[in-house]
């Protein structure tokens, strides 16, 4: 049926009444779900949308947890694209904020909130959970004080992000030219003698700790035509404490076609509480890579106590390490 939609528009209202139909009786919850979906995104588009309501409706009276929720999520599609329907349809969601099921409960409640708030207002088309999940990852390391917003999600590999605050996968010829850590790599005095300027032909970012840990660290990989980079993105969250010459120790994993004896290691001269600071670890790229090449990471560091009334660092401090996650670097990053 779904195919046979997508193949002729015309029919398109007509094939819809057909599923809302099927689901009075339908006994499988995935189907169900499904189609509640479809006619979620399609029938606010129809010439009459409120003829699917209905069916709608009342699988919130006759169906399970899943099926309920699904279609609180189909109804609320109906409300965000009708306005003339909205105010009708937050009253039908009322029914539902005191739901057995915490899901739908919830739904219900932040679907009202949707429904009822002033003006115009649009969900954002999430394409990737994937993309969401390292987003919203990506701000809980950063600490900023601004609030995420949906709108700066990025849905496709291929699409700008206007956020300053958080680390988005960056594909091929597209860094954001005013990312605070491509800035960062600039302004740098170490790679002030290469040639940064549209010479990225990759970038990368991946996390390297979990976002409740003492340290947070994002590995940001740029692949130029002579470098491959790492820009270690830290932050310290321990307040009595202050990091000092802070590295990250790259230790291969196997066989690398790199020549270590030409790493270079920028340290961070000291990392406050709270505050975002970059170290770097950089290789001269080879013509070419055969395997992937993968490191051992660790956060190196010299860590000193605050004095609480002065809030200056103690004279001594002690060495340690903090474990962090691998770093892979895999045949595509080489590619131009």
């Amino acid at each position: 049926m779904l195919h046979i939609l997508d193949l002729n528009v015309e029919i398109k209202e007509l094939g819809l009444i057909h599923l809302s139909e099927f689901i009075e009786d339908c006994e499988y919850t995935q189907l169900s779900i499904r189609i509640l979906h479809i006619l979620g995104v399609h029938g606010p588009s129809t010439d009459d949308p409120t003829k699917f309501i209905r069916y709608i409706y009342n699988r919130l009276f006759l169906e399970n947890a899943a099926i309920r929720a699904a279609a609180l999520s189909a109804l609320t599609n109906f409300g965000m694209h009708c306005s003339s329907l909205r105010s009708k349809l937050a009253i039908l969601l009322l029914r539902c904020i005191h739901d057995t099921d915490d899901e739908v409960r919830d739904r219900a409640t932040l679907f009202r909130h949707w429904l009822k708030a002033e003006g115009t207002m649009t969900v954002p088309d999430v394409s990737s959970v994937g993309d969401l999940e390292s987003a919203l990852k990506a701000y809980l390391q950063l600490r900023t004080e601004s609030s995420f917003s949906m709108a700066d999600m990025c849905t496709t590999a291929t699409t700008d992000t206007k956020a300053e605050n958080r680390v988005d996968h960056m594909e091929v010829n597209g860094v954001e030219t005013d990312s605070p850590f491509l800035k960062a790599l600039k302004q740098h005095p170490e790679f002030a003698h290469l040639p940064l300027n549209g010479d990225i032909v990759h970038s990368s970012s991946t996390p390297l700790t979990e976002t409740e840990t003492e340290y947070t660290v994002t590995c940001v990989q740029y692949v130029t035509s002579e470098h491959i980079i790492f820009q270690f993105a830290c932050v310290n969250t321990i307040d009595e404490q202050v990091l000092e010459n802070v590295v990250v120790n790259m230790d291969p994993i196997g066989e690398v076609s790199i020549d270590l004896d030409e790493q270079i290691c920028i340290p961070l001269p000291s990392l406050h509480v709270n505050t975002l600071g970059f170290t770097y670890v950089y290789f001269k790229r080879p013509e070419c890579i055969t395997v992937t090449a993968r490191f051992a990471c660790s956060l190196h560091y010299t860590a000193k106590e605050l004095d609480p009334i002065t809030n200056e660092p103690e004279d001594i401090g002690y060495e340690d390490d903090y474990v962090l996650e691998d770093v892979e670097i895999s045949i595509p990053n080489f590619s131009p």
